[in-house]
């Protein structure tokens, strides 16, 4: 039984300090109870942990203060619906979709948007991030169903990476084209799609230019 299991600092002879785990047990030797202690340097565990979190601030700056719009988004549910559907033989998903609005809504009900940057809720014109979760539907109306069906279907055929162009609005109504692009992260071999970054350029004035 454990009755010490604590971090704590020790002092080599140089006066140099390393982190240690320092363990202390019961145990009975030769018949008699005494206390065993254990130290672990712990060191090196620990300045990974330091810059772990270092890594970790650094990115959600990056996302945070990116100039883009950019959604970290769950994807992992449409993931399980179109395998589904390929496993019941329906090769075109695209296709199917397009003839199924209902199953394309119960996967547009599916997307799960974990967070949003700053310049997300600049584009759509949402005070907060709440405010955006609450009127999401406004943002995705029926004119964004066609990259989204493009979406699904790249998902359905393995890609883990996409790129397109679709409709969004403001919360006030405001429609922008926008070009979509997003990336499914490779962990230890196997896609994740539980946290997908999806890039939302406003590309309105480009596309008005070129016409």
């Amino acid at each position: 039984q454990n009755i010490d299991n604590d971090e704590r600092i020790l002092i080599r002879a140089d006066k140099t300090q390393i982190k240690i785990l320092k363990t202390v047990k019961r145990s009975i030797l030769n018949g008699r109870e005494c206390l065993v202690e254990s130290f672990v340097d712990i060191s090196e565990l620990k300045q990974t942990e330091v810059n772990l979190q270092k890594s970790q601030t650094e990115y959600k700056n990056l996302f945070e203060y990116s100039p883009i719009s950019m959604w970290l988004e769950d994807f992992s549910e449409i993931k399980k619906k179109v395998d589904l559907l390929k496993k019941d033989g329906i090769d075109d998903v695209e296709k199917y979709l397009h003839d199924h609005p209902e199953k394309l809504l119960q996967c547009i009900q599916n997307v799960k948007v974990i967070d949003v940057n700053k310049a997300t809720l600049t584009s759509v014109g949402a005070h907060n991030k709440q405010e955006l979760f609450d009127n999401i539907h406004k943002v995705f109306r029926e004119e964004s169903r066609d990259v989204f069906i493009k979406e699904v279907g790249a998902i359905a055929r393995g890609e883990t990476f996409f790129r397109g162009i679709g409709i969004n609005h403001t919360l006030n109504g405001e429609k922008r084209i926008v070009s979509v692009s997003w990336t499914v992260a490779d962990v230890n071999g196997k896609s994740n799609y539980e946290a997908v970054h999806v890039a939302i350029n406003d590309i309105t004035v480009q596309k008005q230019a070129e016409k």
